[in-house]
């Protein structure tokens, strides 16, 4: 099969079209001809090893092989191991993998297919897994019904963000957006309230009264993100930004948790977890039109370099997808 490989850490210079033996399902595992598959920040962190601390995950002195690039996939199983009876061959599904999305065919565990509904397409599926699922497990961390709430998403237009604007809008919050110009019709077309070009007023000297703040940047200092949340309030942090070379933005946001009862406010850092059961609620808020994923670009198979590039920018509006077929 066709697989887009690095075997040694750096830009997207380091990644090779590569061709391997297709993998072979074990007892509980599904094997998932790949439809599209979705690129993510994550990706480009393992693909430079960067902060240090990943490569105690993806190996020290380089990448343990095969590494292959993506961690969103959509698609039809092809296979299936011994005693899995969720999904059958010929399922429509979607999942996320610890990498391994930009192949032909990629190894996923039973519980971890999610069907795909008549009502999405591969490409629509192929955009929610991971931003998604970070979306959803975020606006968990804000205390109580999100009802009434006035609720700020820092980089509203991204992957993340965007489903972040519309999850939180359908739960009732009034939502902020926060974008650059361009971007302003888009967050403001998803249902944010109010809209503010990061370009042109600083969130930050504005209202210090939203009831939370989900900030997918990790663009702004901590005082600055304590300035607009009022008393009380929570600030989830998905991202806490580029940080240190060795352990990234753990530090800071290690300190913040660890500083909000003398703060005022509450601070949230945590990790997204690839749960087949969000992983289906989000799916279902799709299939229903609850929220629906903003999507970059749709890159060929041969331009995944190039499809890494542009993600790395941090100008993506919404996901950046790769059709592998």
């Amino acid at each position: 099969m066709r697989a887009w490989t690095y075997a040694a850490y750096g830009g997207p210079e380091v990644l090779e079209s590569s061709t391997m033996d297709a993998p072979v399902p074990a007892a509980g595992q599904v094997l998932i001809s790949v439809e599209v598959a979705g690129l993510n920040p994550a990706d480009w962190h393992f693909m430079r090893g960067e902060p240090t601390m990943i490569r105690a995950v993806a190996g020290f002195g380089a990448p343990k092989p095969p590494a292959i690039i993506g961690s969103d996939v959509a698609g039809i199983v092809t296979a299936i191991g011994e005693g899995v009876t969720a999904v059958a061959i010929g399922d429509r599904v979607v999942a996320e993998v610890n990498r391994g999305a930009c192949a032909d065919s990629v190894l996923v565990s039973e519980q971890g297919a999610v069907p795909i509904p008549d009502e999405l397409d591969f490409e629509t599926a192929a955009a929610l897994p991971m931003a998604g699922l970070t979306a959803l497990q975020a606006l968990r961390r804000v205390r109580g019904p999100l009802d009434g709430l006035r609720i700020l998403v820092n980089g509203a237009s991204g992957g993340i963000g965007s489903l972040t604007v519309q999850m939180a809008v359908a739960r009732g919050a009034e939502v902020t957006g926060v974008c650059s110009g361009r971007n302003v019709d888009l967050v403001a077309g998803l249902g944010a309230e109010s809209v503010i070009d990061y370009e042109r007023a600083d969130f930050a000297d504005g209202d210090p009264g939203y009831d939370a703040i989900v900030d997918t940047v990790g663009n702004r200092s901590t005082r600055d993100l304590r300035r607009a949340t009022r008393r009380g309030g929570t600030i989830v942090q998905v991202s806490g930004g580029n940080g240190g070379r060795i352990a990234g933005p753990v530090l800071r946001q290690v300190g913040d948790t660890i500083a909000s009862p003398f703060t005022g406010r509450r601070f949230v850092f945590f990790v997204a977890t690839a749960d087949p059961v969000d992983l289906a609620e989000v799916v279902a808020l799709a299939a229903s039109g609850v929220i629906r994923p903003v999507i970059d670009r749709v890159a060929p198979f041969d331009q995944v370099p190039e499809a890494m590039k542009h993600l790395e920018t941090g100008h993506a509006r919404g996901k950046v997808l790769i059709s592998i077929r």
